[in-house]
């Protein structure tokens, strides 16, 4: 294999090279989503490993169920509360959310739908690719900075940072 003229030589270089994709890889829907949806969602469903009481699981349960109760209040419809792969959750959550299950969370998402996470990669990305509001209240974590990427989402337009309380959560989905 040559160098073609419209090819640059510094291309051509790489070929023998191993080269991967590096992110942002996101499955969006195919089709649109009509619905208007607040999506609460920790990810897939496991502990982040070694994380403190401000970054587990059930420290972001309760919040979101507290801002689910103001929202409720304010007169929007129960959210939905993303239930991951690998986690249940106590069936007071029904309450104040509708509950689902799903392996393909994208297909939720949508123009309409805010979307309130942790930061994971993939909740962040997929929500974007949707053209979802993104709401992130995530912290640092030992194997990738979430706090990192939320600073950098919230920087460049494409979700709004806040911190983890009940209040603001429901402040960022009201007031975007």
């Amino acid at each position: 294999a040559g160098t073609s003229p419209d090819q640059p030589a510094a291309i051509e270089s790489l070929r023998p090279q191993p080269i991967g994709f590096v992110g942002p890889i996101a499955p969006a829907s195919r089709k649109p989503h009509a619905r208007r949806n607040i999506v609460f969602t920790v990810g897939g469903g496991g502990e982040w490993p070694g994380a403190g009481h401000a970054n587990r699981i059930p420290t972001y349960l309760e919040t979101f169920y507290e801002a689910a109760g103001l929202l409720i209040r304010n007169g929007h419809p129960k959210p939905v509360l993303a239930v991951g792969p690998l986690f249940d959750v106590d069936r007071r959550y029904s309450s104040r959310f509708e509950l689902i299950r799903t392996k393909h969370l994208y297909r939720h998402f949508g123009e309409g739908t805010v979307v309130v996470s942790r930061g994971g990669y993939n909740v962040c990305w997929e929500a974007i690719a949707a053209s979802s509001r993104l709401v992130l209240c995530g912290t640092h974590r030992s194997e990738e900075d979430v706090d990192a990427r939320c600073r950098f989402l919230h920087h460049e337009g494409l979700g709004r940072r806040v911190r983890l309380s009940a209040q603001s959560l429901a402040d960022a989905i009201e007031r975007p």
